[in-house]
């Protein structure tokens, strides 16, 4: 029995070791399966994560920078005309924009204006608002919710128009998104972009010269004036519609300046309406009804340039000194209050030669 005792024991002891092997093993099997699988998981998660921070990048600067450049943008349209009537106003200050592509930099940069004592002071309205802070504001948002890091630099801001009814805008810069442990983007340089249209936009120039007590927007003309003639021309007067005018008009960049040159790529132009020279009237007390050419850049020219030969003609155009009504809108015979529309003889020879219209001598050349 003994001898049986101890066989058994013998067996009894090779199947614990074999179990304790087997056993040691299956444990082995299910954490290197384990293994295998955190490693395939965080593997997936590794490449999820470079995918949303490759996708950061990409709308960082295809959308998220250009979004801000556009609303930037706008704003400071808005903001440099309420400043420079603001000045004329309540100081009696009449400042002067000279250069309104770096003015416009310098707002949409540091959301600020150089006064007329060369003093840089912060524009109405864009008190916080600047790219730097913008992106400074993104920059937090995006390390506290995606643990993505962002340094930039900004180079420089260019605004041009390269047609009459836009305006673009580009910024240089170079950036680095950092996600710790899983990947970085160096982009040492890039160009930002992105274009405004200028639908409904403030038209500066009239805002300027009024005192914004009108604003006229601008709206762009969709009627063919050769086909329409008389009737178009009513309409776009009555509705305040701009039309492109590159032959002696200036640009809406231009319009901040009181920069009347004509623009040969850009130059756009509305005609002076009843309605508007009935709002003068009442809030001014004044007589708006001059004998000036009622192109709207010509009509306010004096409140910019008072040398600026405005009434009858063009700097640039020895077109005569005569004034032209157009019989049917200058003397609509249902008006009990006629309205006195009158242009000068280069506008009515090139501009609008269509509409008849009879010459009236006012001695301004």
């Amino acid at each position: 029995m003994a001898v049986n005792s101890r066989a058994e024991l013998r067996k009894k002891a090779i199947f614990f070791t074999l179990s304790a092997v087997l056993i040691g093993s299956l444990f082995m099997m299910y954490f290197s399966s384990q293994d295998f699988l955190s490693f395939r998981e965080r593997a997936e998660r590794a490449q999820v994560r470079v995918t949303a921070v490759n996708n950061f990048a990409e709308n960082f600067e295809k959308v998220y920078v250009p979004r801000a450049l556009f609303a930037l943008t706008h704003k400071s349209f808005d903001s440099i005309t309420e400043f420079v009537v603001s000045k004329k106003v309540d100081e009696g200050v009449d400042f002067r924009i000279e250069n309104i592509t770096a003015v416009l930099e310098q707002s949409i940069m540091n959301g600020t204006i150089r006064n007329n004592l060369g003093v840089d002071v912060g524009l109405p309205g864009m008190e916080g608002l600047n790219i730097s802070t913008w992106l400074d504001n993104l920059t937090n948002i995006s390390q506290e919710q995606m643990n993505i890091i962002i340094r930039y630099n900004l180079t420089s801001i260019r605004i041009y128009q390269p047609g009459a009814w836009t305006v673009n805008v580009s910024m240089i810069m170079g950036y680095n998104l950092t996600s710790p442990g899983v990947m970085s983007i160096v982009r040492p340089q890039v160009q930002v972009s992105t274009i405004l249209k200028l639908d409904g936009v403030e038209d500066p120039l009239i805002s300027i010269a009024t005192n914004r007590i009108v604003v006229r927007h601008i709206n762009r003309s969709g009627i063919d004036l050769e086909d329409q003639g008389l009737t178009g021309m009513q309409t776009v007067i009555d509705n305040g519609l701009y039309i492109y005018q590159n032959k002696s008009a200036p640009s809406f960049l231009m319009r901040f300046e009181g920069n009347l040159s004509p623009s040969a790529c850009c130059g756009i132009e509305s005609l002076v309406s009843k309605e508007m020279l009935d709002t003068l009237q009442t809030e001014l007390g004044i007589d708006p009804y001059l004998d000036k050419s009622y192109a709207d850049y010509q009509y306010f020219a004096d409140e910019f340039d008072p040398l600026f030969p405005g009434m009858c003609r063009r700097s640039n155009k020895e077109s005569g000194g005569n004034l032209y009504n157009y019989t049917g809108i200058s003397d609509d015979p249902e008006e009990a209050d006629p309205f006195p529309f009158r242009v000068d003889e280069f506008h009515a020879n090139i501009i609008y030669p269509y509409a008849e219209n009879e010459e009236m001598d006012v001695g301004c050349s």
